[in-house]
């Protein structure tokens, strides 16, 4: 098994302790979902609290190394495997979050949310971005995927607004507003990261259709 296997392997175990840790910590009712404000609307039991995100992680892994399996490529391989681990690590985040807020402390939820978010946005982009055209990982539109060059050109540029708007998320949920803003203010920057690149994508795919430059 390789070693980034082995990393994921691992990061679902440290969930699965993380729960055992907390677990005869937590109360009857321990809070599982945030409204846009911030505001808890929604409660699991302890075991549900404890047993929810391993189980997320189990499927998540599973699912995603089976499509891996559809096209054995190097690039293709690596860039789901290394998508897995920052995934995963999201989720270890979100569960020691929980499991915190759930013993008592005071933790706000939505900014860490935000900022594992804009974590796992930044990482995504730096796994797609020399992965070769697939029908799996990266950003799939009629542009891309009929065009190599607009493939490959598409998801350097990806990459570079996906750390930024990722580094603008963080800075973002770093700042005294209230959860509401917060959330948009983070939502839009996210979005803009994706959707600059494909409309990237369209030009570049018409500049080289119809022969002109840059």
């Amino acid at each position: 098994m390789s070693r980034i296997r082995t990393i994921s392997l691992a990061l679902i175990g440290l969930t699965i302790l993380i729960s055992a840790w907390f677990y005869p910590q937590l109360p009857a009712r321990v809070p599982s979902h945030w409204d846009i404000n911030g505001i808890v609307d929604g409660w699991q039991t302890p075991l549900e609290s404890a047993l929810f995100v391993p189980i997320v992680c189990v499927v998540l892994m599973t699912i995603l190394w089976l499509a891996g399996r559809l096209d054995r490529r190097p690039s293709i391989v690596a860039a789901i495997d290394w998508v897995v681990v920052i995934m995963l690590a999201f989720f270890v985040v979100l569960q020691v979050t929980i499991m915190l807020i759930g013993t008592g402390n005071h933790i706000p939820m939505e900014r860490i949310i935000m900022i594992g978010m804009a974590g796992l946005f930044a990482g995504i982009g730096r796994a797609m971005r020399d992965v070769e055209p697939n029908g799996f990982v990266g950003i799939r539109t009629f542009w891309t995927t009929t065009n190599p060059q607009v493939w490959s050109e598409t998801h350097q540029l990806a990459y570079r607004t996906m750390v930024i708007s990722a580094l603008i998320t963080i800075v973002v949920a770093c700042l005294p507003i209230p959860a509401a803003w917060l959330f948009i203010g983070g939502l839009s920057s996210i979005l803009v990261g994706i959707f600059w690149p494909m409309i990237y994508a369209y030009r570049r795919y018409h500049q080289l259709m119809d022969g002109t430059s840059r």
